[in-house]
C-alpha cells in the first residue's frame, strides 16, 4: 500500500527545500530575459545567508535579516550591471569575478563577527520563520505538511504568479523581452537599454540575496560556509529548464524539491546506501534533466551581448 503520509511528508519536504531555489532563478528569469547572464547567483546567496543570520542575531526580527540579504544582493547586482553594461566588461567575467568576491566576503563578514571579531554570535540560536498554522478538517490532516509552510513560502509562491504575469501580460514585460531579444529596435522604439537591464539585474540580485537569506532564516536556522551547496548554479540551470517562464521555473524548482527530499528520506530510512551517492543523486539527475531541457531551450537573442549605442551607430 501507497503510504499517504509519508507522500505527504515529502511533499512538504520538496517545498520548502525548492522555494530558495524558485526564488534565485525568478529573479534571474528577468536578468536573462533582458540580455544579462548573472554568474554571482551562488556567491551573492551565501552573502544573503551570512548577513540574514547576522542581522536576525543582533536584531532578534528575522524581517531584517531578510532585508539586509535582499539590499546585500542589490549591491552586487548594480556592481555587476555597472561592470557588464556600462563598462561593457565581458557578462561571464563580470559574473564570475563577483561570485567570488561575495561568497569571500560572506565568509569574512561572518568570520569577523563570530570568530576573533567584535562580537561572538556563533551558537546563538535564532528564531526562525515556523511553519504558518493553516487549520485542516480531519479527513485532510494529512495535507498538513504540505500545506503548513512557512510564511516565504507562501509569499513567492504568489509573486510567481505575479512575475507570470509581469513578464507576459504588462508593458514593462514586454520591454524586457524586447531588450533582450533586439536591444537595438528596442532602443530605437523609445526603450531605455541600459536602464531596463540595470532594473532586471537588481531585481535579479535582490532575490538571490533574499534565496540565501531564506536558507538561514527559514530551511536550517544557521549560517555555515558553503551552505547554498550549488543551489546558485541550479537555480541558473532551471531558469533555462523553465525556458525563462516563471510557472515552468515553479515547476522544475518542485522537481529539484521532489528528488532533493526523497534522498533524505531514503538516508534516514535506510542507512546502508552510503550517504554520498543520496547527497549527490538529486543533483545529477537535475543535470541530465536540464541537459535535455537546454537543448530544446531558445536562448534570447540578445543574451551575453552588451549593447552600446554609439558602437552600433557606427
Amino acid at each position: 500500500m501507497v503510504d499517504i503520509a509519508f507522500i505527504m511528508q515529502t511533499l512538504g519536504l520538496a517545498i520548502t527545500v525548492s522555494t530558495p531555489l524558485l526564488i534565485a532563478a525568478l529573479g534571474e528569469s528577468f536578468a536573462e530575459r533582458s540580455g544579462v547572464m548573472n554568474l554571482s547567483i551562488e556567491g551573492v546567496m551565501s552573502l544573503g545567508a551570512a548577513l540574514g543570520y547576522l542581522g536576525a542575531a543582533f536584531t532578534g526580527n528575522l524581517w531584517i535579516g531578510v532585508l539586509l540579504g535582499l539590499c546585500a544582493g542589490m549591491l552586487i547586482a548594480l556592481v555587476n550591471a555597472y561592470v557588464s553594461q556600462t563598462l561593457y566588461v565581458n557578462q561571464v567575467v563580470s559574473g564570475m569575478a563577483l561570485y567570488i568576491f561575495a561568497w569571500g566576503l560572506s565568509v569574512f563578514i561572518f568570520r569577523l563577527f563570530t570568530g576573533g571579531g567584535w562580537v561572538w554570535v556563533a551558537g546563538i540560536t535564532i528564531p526562525r520563520f515556523e511553519p504558518v498554522q493553516v487549520p485542516l478538517p480531519s479527513q485532510l490532516e494529512a495535507l498538513g505538511p504540505v500545506v503548513r509552510q512557512n510564511a516565504l513560502v507562501y509569499i513567492f509562491l504568489l509573486l510567481t504568479i505575479v512575475a507570470q504575469i509581469v513578464m507576459f501580460k504588462t508593458t514593462f514585460g514586454l520591454n524586457v523581452r524586447a531588450v533582450g531579444e533586439n536591444p537595438e529596435a528596442a532602443d530605437n522604439a523609445g526603450i531605455g537599454v541600459h536602464r531596463t537591464r540595470y532594473m532586471c539585474l537588481m531585481l535579479g540580485g535582490a532575490a538571490a540575496g533574499v534565496a540565501g537569506a531564506y536558507l538561514a532564516l527559514a530551511e536550517l536556522g544557521f549560517f555555515f560556509e558553503g551552505m547554498t551547496a550549488g543551489r546558485g548554479w541550479i537555480a541558473i540551470a532551471l531558469v533555462i529548464f523553465g525556458q525563462w517562464r516563471p510557472l515552468r521555473i515553479l515547476a522544475g524548482s518542485l522537481i529539484f524539491g521532489v528528488l532533493e527530499s526523497s534522498a533524505l528520506h531514503v538516508m534516514v530510512t535506510m542507512p546502508n546506501i552510503p550517504y554520498m551517492f543520496l547527497l549527490a543523486a538529486p543533483y545529477a539527475l537535475s543535470i541530465a534533466i536540464l541537459v535535455v531541457a537546454f537543448r530544446r531551450a531558445i536562448l534570447p537573442a540578445g543574451l551575453f551581448k552588451p549593447y552600446n549605442r554609439e558602437s552600433v551607430r557606427r
